[in-house]
């Protein structure tokens, strides 16, 4: 945790470290910090795996261009959000995730503090969800048929 000599900022990173959400901040390229939420949402086994990697390994293929695109926001935009977005883990994997951002300025610099929602389970939901409309659309279509 050398990012920063504040003792505010010292204070807000202890907090963030202490957090159940998954919490990084990186500097647009690669992450100073992450905690232990965060490392262990992507499978790492600590900071180590993390800090210094660069941010876009962490990205679904398929949502390249949407976290380009983020990157590219002017910075005086406040916050922004990535809804079901795909990060990849480690271990190759991915999952679904709502990524929440703001930018902030820590030791005179310009970082990206990210929060990100595991969503995988709503993508599973949002499936059955779907499914079920169809069959009772199906259901309903059948049924009609012999009233």
């Amino acid at each position: 945790m050398d990012l920063i000599e504040n003792s505010n900022e010292h204070r807000l990173l202890k907090l963030m470290e202490m957090l159940p959400l998954p919490i990084a901040i990186h500097d647009m390229e690669r992450f100073v910090f992450v905690n232990p939420a965060f490392h262990d949402t992507v499978g790492a086994s600590g900071q180590i795996d993390l800090v210094g990697k660069e941010i876009l390994a962490f990205v679904h293929p398929e949502d390249l261009e949407r976290a380009t695109d983020s990157l590219n926001l002017p910075y005086h935009e406040t916050y922004f959000t990535l809804p079901d977005f795909r990060f990849l883990m480690l271990d190759g994997n991915s999952f679904y995730g709502d990524l929440f951002g703001t930018y902030m300025h820590l030791d005179s610099k310009e970082y990206v503090l990210i929060t990100v929602h595991d969503a995988s389970g709503m993508e599973e939901r949002r499936k059955k969800n779907k499914e079920l409309q169809k069959l009772k659309s199906n259901f309903l279509h059948t049924m009609r048929r012999y009233v």
